[in-house]
C-alpha cells in the first residue's frame, strides 16, 4: 500500500522503451519438453514417497508404509523424518535430470556432475561463513558467557533502582547487548 499510494506516485510517468528480450518471454518447444519430463519425474518421485509413507494398517497396498516407525507405524520418528534431507536431495536430482534430458541439455551423468559442480561452487564462500559463526556460537555457548552477563547485568539493573521507564530502557539496551552472545534462542 505504501508503495503504490505514495512511493510510485512520486516517481512520475516512465518515459522511454522496455527493454523486453522476446525470448525470456516464451518457451521454445525443447524447454517445454523438458517441463514435461520433469512433471512426470515429479509425480513419479512423489508417488513413490507417497507408496513408502502411507499408513501400515492399509494392507492392500502391498509393500506400503516402509519408511514409518517399524514400532509405532508414525511418521514421528521414522526413517522417513530421519533422511529427509536426503530425500529433498533425491527428488531435485531426479527433476533436475529429467529437465535436462527433455530439454536437451544433459546428454551423459558427466555433464550432470559438472553442473552439479557448479552449482555447490557458489557455496564456497557461505560455508566459510557458516563454518566460522558456528564456532562463534560453540564458543560462548562452551563458556555461558551468555548467561553470565544476563544473570550479572539482571542483577546490576536491580542495583541501579531506576523508576519504571528508565528501568524499562536500560533492560531493552542490555538485552540487545547480550543478544550478541548468546546464541540460543531459547534462553534469550
Amino acid at each position: 500500500m505504501v508503495t503504490e499510494k505514495i512511493v510510485e506516485p512520486r516517481l512520475g510517468t516512465y518515459e522511454g522503451e522496455a527493454d523486453i528480450d522476446e525470448d525470456m518471454t516464451t518457451l521454445s518447444p525443447e524447454e517445454e519438453k523438458g517441463l514435461r519430463y520433469a512433471l512426470v519425474a515429479a509425480l513419479l518421485f512423489g508417488g513413490m514417497l507417497l507408496w513408502a509413507t502411507l499408513p501400515m494398517t492399509w494392507e492392500f497396498i502391498p509393500g506400503a508404509g516402509f519408511l514409518r516407525n517399524p514400532e509405532t507405524g508414525v511418521l514421528l520418528r521414522s526413517p522417513f523424518l530421519s533422511a529427509i534431507v536426503a530425500f529433498i536431495f533425491l527428488g531435485a536430482v531426479c527433476v533436475s535430470v529429467a529437465y535436462g534430458r527433455g530439454a536437451g541439455t544433459i546428454e551423459n551423468d558427466t555433464q550432470v556432475v559438472e553442473g552439479m559442480g557448479k552449482a555447490i561452487s557458489t557455496l564456497g564462500t557461505y560455508t566459510v561463513l557458516v563454518f566460522f559463526a558456528a564456532q562463534f556460537v560453540s564458543y560462548f555457548n562452551w563458556t555461558n558467557l551468555g548467561q553470565i552477563f544476563a544473570v550479572k547485568g539482571a542483577e546490576g539493573l536491580q542495583a541501579l533502582g531506576f523508576g519504571p521507564i528508565f528501568l524499562l530502557l536500560n533492560f531493552i539496551l542490555l538485552s540487545m547487548f547480550i543478544n550478541l552472545f548468546m546464541g540460543s534462542a531459547s534462553a534469550k
